[in-house]
C-alpha cells in the first residue's frame, strides 16, 4: 500500500452517513486524533501512538502500535504539522492534570453527616479556637420478620396453642468523637453486643479550662462502672491549689463504694488527716460494700427509703394525672426509691406492659417454649434497667403468692403442680437476678438464665 502525501491529507475522506459517527479503525489523516464521539469507546491501553522522524523526507510520521508491534500506516506530520499537534496536547494535558488536581483536592471538602465541622464565630471566647468537630465510625445491622409457634397439645387451652410475634433484632456499634473548641470534649459509644451492660452505653462529656479560668475541670457521663486509683490521685491534686476567695472547699463523691482497693486506700489517708477547711461527702447507697476503716472514719447520716404514705404523696404531688390503680401498683415495686419510680413513669414499662410481659412469661413457662422466653428476655431489656428491675419484683409477687399457698400444701401453675420447694427456689433465683442486674451484669443474658433455671425447679 502506497505511503499517504502530504497533499492527501488536505483532501480527506468522505463524511460518515451515520447519525453517531464511529471512528474509522485506521487512521485517515492527523486529524483524525481530535476526532471524539460522544458514543465511541475509549482507545484501548495496549495502543499506543508515537512520532517517528524521517531525515529522508524530513516529516515525521505517527505511527499506531498495538501490543509493541506496529499496525496501519504511518501519517506523516510537517514540522508546521508536528509542532501545532504537540501544543495542542500539552495544552489538553496541562488542563487535565489541573482539574484532576482540583478535585482531589475538593476531596472531603463536600458535607459528610458521618465527619463534618463548622467554625464558632464569637463562642471561640469561651470554648477556645477551633470550631466544632464530629466524627461517628461504627456498622449498624438491623434484621425483622414474623414468627410463629403452635403446639399440637390437648392439655394446653386452645387459645396458648399458636403463638404469632414480631421478631426484630439489631446489632449497632457506634462511636461518636465530638469537640467543641479546644475546651470541651464528648465520646459515646455504643454496642449492643457487649457482655456487661454498663459497657453497651458509655458517655462521657469533659470541660477542661486553661489556666485563668474559673472551671478547671468538669466531667459527666456513665462510662466509668468502677472508680481507679488515678482518679483519686488526680481529685487530691487539686487541694493543693489554693482558692480565689479562700473559704471552705467540698468534695462530693457519688458511690463510693464503686471504688477500688487500691483508689479507697488512697482516699483513707486524706480522710485520716484532710487539708485544712476541706469537708468530704461520700453518697453511697450500699454503705456496706465500703472498707470498714473508712466508714469508721466518717460520720454516718442515715436516709431511709421513703413509706409508702410519702411516696404517694410525692408522686400525687409530681403526676396528678397518674390513676390511682396505677400508683398504687408501682409503690410496691421501687422500695422507696423515689428517683427510680420516676424513671419507670418516663420509660415505657408502663405497669399494663409490665402486666403483659408477665403474663407472656406465664404462657412461655406453661408452655415450656424456651424460644419465646429468650425473645421476652430481649423485650424486657428493651425497657433499660428499673424496668427489667420492676419486671422482677412483680413476677417475685405473683411468685410469692404462690408460694404462700404451697406453705400449706402444693400449689398450681397452670397444669403444673409445685410445692413450697419449687416457689422457694423460684423466689431466690429473681432476688439473684435482681443483684446482677443492679450490678451492671448484662440484662437479657441474666433473664434468660433466669426463666431457664426457673422452668427447671418448676417442671422439677
Amino acid at each position: 500500500m502506497p505511503p499517504l502525501s502530504v497533499s492527501a491529507m488536505e483532501h480527506p475522506a468522505q463524511p460518515d452517513s451515520l447519525r453517531y459517527p464511529v471512528q474509522p479503525t485506521a487512521p485517515e489523516s492527523y486529524e483524525w486524533l481530535e476526532q471524539e464521539s460522544a458514543v465511541d469507546l475509549r482507545t484501548p491501553s495496549v495502543v499506543t501512538h508515537e512520532f517517528v522522524y524521517n531525515p529522508a523526507t524530513g516529516l515525521y510520521l505517527l505511527v499506531t502500535k498495538v501490543g509493541g508491534k506496529q499496525v496501519g500506516t504511518p501519517i506523516p506530520y510537517t514540522l508546521e504539522q508536528y509542532v501545532a499537534y504537540v501544543e495542542l496536547n500539552g495544552v489538553q494535558s496541562y488542563f487535565l492534570e489541573r482539574a484532576a488536581q482540583d478535585e482531589k483536592e475538593q476531596e472531603g471538602k463536600g458535607f459528610n453527616p458521618f465527619d463534618f465541622g463548622f467554625e464558632l464565630g464569637p463562642a471561640e471566647k469561651i470554648f477556645g479556637p477551633g470550631g466544632v468537630r464530629v466524627r461517628t465510625q461504627g456498622s449498624a445491622e438491623v434484621s425483622m420478620g414474623v414468627k410463629s409457634n403452635a403446639t399440637d397439645n390437648p392439655s394446653i387451652p386452645i387459645r396458648s396453642r399458636r403463638h404469632t410475634f414480631f421478631d426484630f433484632d439489631q446489632k449497632i456499634q457506634a462511636n461518636v468523637q465530638a469537640s467543641v473548641g479546644t475546651k470541651l470534649n464528648f465520646n459515646l459509644n455504643y454496642n449492643t453486643q457487649a457482655t456487661f451492660d454498663f459497657d453497651s452505653k458509655k458517655l462521657k462529656l469533659a470541660y477542661e479550662g486553661e489556666e485563668d479560668d474559673i472551671i478547671k475541670v468538669l466531667e459527666a457521663g456513665n462510662s466509668q462502672p468502677v472508680i481507679y486509683v488515678n482518679e483519686i490521685n488526680s481529685l487530691l491534686s487539686r487541694l493543693s491549689v489554693t482558692t480565689t476567695e479562700g473559704g471552705w472547699r467540698t468534695i462530693i463523691i457519688y458511690q463510693p463504694e464503686r471504688m477500688n482497693d487500691a483508689a479507697a486506700n488512697k482516699l483513707l489517708k486524706s480522710l485520716e488527716e484532710p487539708p485544712a477547711e476541706t469537708l468530704f461527702i461520700l453518697v453511697s447507697a450500699h454503705s456496706d460494700r465500703l472498707l470498714d476503716t473508712i466508714l469508721s472514719r466518717v460520720q454516718r447520716f442515715e436516709l431511709p427509703p421513703m413509706t409508702e404514705a410519702e411516696m404517694r404523696e410525692a408522686l400525687t404531688a409530681l403526676h396528678p394525672e397518674l390513676a390511682t390503680e396505677a400508683l398504687e401498683a408501682m409503690i410496691p415495686l421501687v422500695d422507696g426509691n423515689l428517683s427510680d419510680a420516676l424513671r419507670l413513669l418516663d420509660s415505657s414499662a408502663s405497669q399494663d406492659k409490665l402486666q403483659e410481659m408477665a403474663q407472656q412469661w406465664y404462657d412461655a413457662t406453661l408452655r415450656a417454649d424456651i424460644l419465646r422466653l429468650k425473645l421476652l428476655s430481649e423485650e424486657v431489656d428493651k425497657t433499660g434497667r428499673e424496668g427489667a428491675v420492676a419486671f422482677l419484683k412483680l413476677l417475685m409477687q405473683l411468685v410469692g403468692r404462690q408460694w404462700h399457698r404451697a406453705l400449706s400444701g402444693e400449689a398450681r401453675v397452670g397444669e403444673l403442680r409445685v410445692n413450697n420447694k419449687a416457689m422457694g427456689a423460684c423466689y431466690r433465683l429473681l432476688e439473684e437476678a435482681m443483684r446482677e442486674i443492679r450490678g451492671n451484669v448484662l440484662t437479657k443474658m441474666v433473664l434468660f438464665d433466669t426463666f431457664l433455671r426457673m422452668l427447671l425447679a418448676l417442671r422439677n
